[in-house]
């Protein structure tokens, strides 16, 4: 039997709808997880959704620290025994620049806007402002001694360092960049700092007590502490901002703290020497990166706390952020 023409248009017309709709049902949009591999001078690049690699980036030595633009265009990654800021482009998965900062930079935080970048540098006391528009320095400010994190106040008026070696915590003004107030936390060694959602409370991890300072943002007066792990290193709070969770770098383990009333909900063994901790965009999956030799990232599931995956990537990865799809 011979088909009309009108009927061959129509099926034509059919299939090629179905096809247009395939293709679009099939296109992944889960975020990746930006991984920095410390013995290897690489980042990785994970699909969140397979676990799988897509990418792995040379960078410099000793990448320790990334953090994703904004915009999510750009990857920055914090080369401890370089010197330097590597600027990787997101959607290409490439090297665009590297930027000379301070003695061994750790940590990083973005302006909101995005336009500047502040770098910690553990070995030469001060934070490396950076112009992410031109990707050129624009200055450095003297900070406490030993700073590792640094967290931005959702205003962008303010930055806040957790100084290791100086035990204290500065408040960075960022329209003046200079350091403009600090509190004194002598033999906690804070280490890491995240900042609740509204920009009102710090968390900053005590290395040297296995506690959690919960710090008023704008006195820098303590609040509570929140006993942990031994030698509580990374700390992140999920978007919502009511769980804390916190990589104890001694005790292999992970602690979730409900930031509603500052009390310890559980602590779950991981692997040797958890070092950073990051929360994926829905908050349901955290990733933790270690300073071990067994190459992996375990992903905890929010609801069970428990270990659901281990994802191969690169030699020691210690640093990871995941990106924030438009």
């Amino acid at each position: 039997m011979r088909l009309h023409a009108s009927v061959w248009l129509g099926l034509l017309i059919v299939l090629a709808m179905l096809g247009g709709c395939s293709s679009s049902g099939s296109k992944d949009t889960s975020p990746r997880l930006f991984v920095a591999n410390y013995n290897d001078n690489t980042v990785t690049v994970v699909n969140t959704g397979t676990h799988k690699t897509e990418a792995t980036i040379q960078v410099g030595a000793g990448p320790i620290g990334l953090t994703v633009s904004p915009s999510g265009k750009y990857v920055y990654v914090a080369n401890y025994d370089a010197n330097s800021v590597t600027v990787l482009d997101a959607v290409k998965e490439t090297t665009v620049t590297s930027i000379p900062v301070g003695t061994n930079p750790h940590l990083m935080v973005f302006t909101p806007a995005g336009d500047r970048l502040f770098v910690a540098n553990f070995g030469s006391d001060n934070v490396t402002v950076i112009d992410t528009a031109r990707n050129v320095v624009l200055g450095s400010i003297a900070v406490g001694g030993g700073p590792i994190g640094i967290v931005m106040n959702p205003n962008g008026g303010s930055a806040y360092v957790a100084c290791q070696r100086g035990d204290d915590v500065v408040t960075i003004d960022t329209t003046l960049n200079k350091a403009v107030a600090g509190v004194a936390m002598k033999g906690t060694s804070p280490t890491t700092i995240a900042i609740s959602p509204n920009g009102g409370t710090l968390y900053v991890s005590e290395y040297a007590t296995g506690v959690v300072a919960v710090l008023n943002a704008g006195t820098l007066a303590t609040i509570t502490t929140v006993t942990v792990g031994a030698g509580p290193f990374g700390v992140a709070l999920n978007p919502s901002g009511d769980r804390l969770y916190v990589a104890n770098y001694n005790g292999d383990s992970l602690s979730t703290i409900d930031t509603a009333d500052n009390h310890l909900i559980t602590t779950i063994h991981l692997s040797t020497s958890p070092y950073e901790v990051t929360v994926s965009p829905d908050g349901q999956r955290i990733y933790v990166g270690f300073n071990n030799t067994d190459n992996f990232v375990k992903v905890v599931d929010r609801g069970t706390n428990t270990i659901v995956d281990s994802v191969k990537v690169g030699r020691c990865p210690l640093a990871l952020a995941v990106e924030t799809r438009p």
